[in-house]
């Protein structure tokens, strides 16, 4: 790209008055008809940042391939939240585990995703096991997921479901709404070895469960230089030199009043929706706000608390009882 034009780039990235690429025309309401979803799946399929990529995308220059980022960014674009010819209804459902209690744990999944260039159609069976898998923990608590759809707490939300990987805040106020305080995201294809009841400890403590470690010596290939760019003129942080967030697993106490801080600054970026273009969208933008100095005191946990697998074949349940005596809480499955 002409060095002369890449300023105007960046310029117009963080122009508040360029619309968001992402947004879609949904009415204020938080209660969405099956007609409001089968539309908003229509304007998610005229969605396309292409374009933009190809100008942001610097060749030659140690960045994963075009094809990874278009992926990546077209996430929310190119998910199925609802299939009524086939049944797939957008659902919500919140399960009691255990004597129940004060903690929450959220999921969100649409029912068809990209990820990395396949197609995944089993996240939501990924959901429904996972329920069970609490029971088998001893963890007392609620499980609170939605399959299809996207979190809308506030009604406006659902405007945001093309802007890729952005559903975790929202899930986490969903759970809020109904009164719980303590609220913990988990991934999806993460199952539960173990009671995760620890987490919400350290959240009850300190207000936050943030894992993260030092920022990896390839991230730089997943980050598109405009939106480093961007995320650094929007919150300070260069996030190629901060503590890498991590967000497969992230709790918050959702009154405290810094993880409010949190939550309004997100929604600002949000709203920005190019701070999302990268190939690990909600964590380079969770990097770049807990980089900011008020969050100085959230320092990220850097634990193993799971083992990804890299293996097609199914666990067989002796695999699980070793990796659970091994100290792991979650076992990542494929997607």
């Amino acid at each position: 790209m002409n060095i002369f034009i890449w300023p105007l780039v960046i310029s117009s990235l963080i122009s508040p008055l360029l619309a968001n690429p992402f947004a879609v025309q949904v009415p204020s309401k938080e209660k969405l008809s099956v007609e409001d979803y089968i539309d908003i799946q229509k304007q998610l399929q005229a969605i396309d940042v292409t374009s933009m990529l190809k100008e942001l995308y610097v060749p030659d220059q140690g960045l994963t391939s075009f094809e990874g980022f278009a992926s990546r960014c077209m996430r929310g674009a190119s998910q199925i939240i609802i299939d009524q010819e086939n049944g797939l209804i957008p659902i919500r459902q919140l399960e009691k585990i255990g004597q129940g209690g004060d903690r929450c744990i959220v999921c969100y999944v649409p029912y068809v995703a990209n990820e990395w260039g396949r197609i995944v159609k089993n996240l939501a069976e990924y959901v429904k096991s996972n329920v069970s898998a609490l029971q088998a923990t001893g963890f007392n608590g609620y499980f609170y997921y939605q399959i299809g759809g996207f979190p809308n707490p506030t009604g406006k939300e659902m405007q945001y479901v093309g802007v890729p990987y952005c559903a975790k805040i929202f899930m986490m106020l969903e759970a809020y709404k109904l009164g719980f305080k303590k609220v913990l995201w988990v991934d999806s294809a993460l199952l539960p070895l173990r009671n995760p009841s620890s987490f919400f400890i350290w959240i009850e403590r300190r207000d936050h469960f943030v894992q993260g470690w030092l920022t990896p010596s390839n991230a730089g290939s997943f980050i598109l230089p405009a939106t480093r760019q961007v995320l650094q003129n929007l919150t300070g942080t260069d996030v190629l030199k901060a503590p890498y967030i991590n967000s497969v697993i992230f709790g918050l106490k959702m009154d405290a009043p810094l993880a409010q801080k949190l939550i309004e600054d997100y929604y600002h970026l949000v709203e920005v929706g190019t701070p999302f273009l990268s190939c690990f969208p909600e964590e380079f933008v969770l990097t770049a706000l807990l980089g900011k100095p008020e969050f100085s005191a959230w320092v990220p946990m850097n634990m193993t608390l799971f083992l990804k697998s890299h293996d097609t074949t199914p666990p067989t349940p002796g695999n699980m009882q070793k990796l659970k005596d091994e100290g792991y809480f979650f076992y990542q499955r494929p997607q």
